[in-house]
């Protein structure tokens, strides 16, 4: 399926964008994050998607996400030897989904 940012598949990771999202410098870490949520927005969505939920729920569910892992500092932990950066998002995403859908406070999946 494509959609207007892609064809839903995960990019290749680039660290040296995860090294300029560290970097200190505010606004080189800015246009990093700016890239990075470019980048792996569409293929997050589609996750969320293919795991039924609908559009509007699954955008809700995105930005909920990305919003937690901004708050946690989360690309902190990403890290080239541990592992590719879509497998670290695909399961930070797995469990944000499942402790979304139990908490009573988020707005029920459908």
């Amino acid at each position: 399926m494509t959609g207007p940012d892609g064809d839903g598949c995960f990019p290749t990771t680039s660290w040296t964008l995860i090294a300029r999202l560290r970097s200190g410098d505010e606004a080189t870490a800015r246009r990093a994050l700016e890239d990075l949520c470019a980048q792996y927005r569409y293929p997050l969505y589609c996750a969320i998607r293919y795991r039924g939920l609908t559009h509007h729920d699954a955008e809700d569910a995105l930005h909920g996400f990305l919003a937690k892992l901004l708050r946690l500092d989360a690309f902190a932990d990403a890290d080239a030897e541990k592992g590719r950066l879509r497998a670290f998002l695909c399961a930070a995403l797995g469990r944000y989904l499942l402790n979304w859908r139990r908490d009573p406070r988020v707005a029920p999946l459908k």
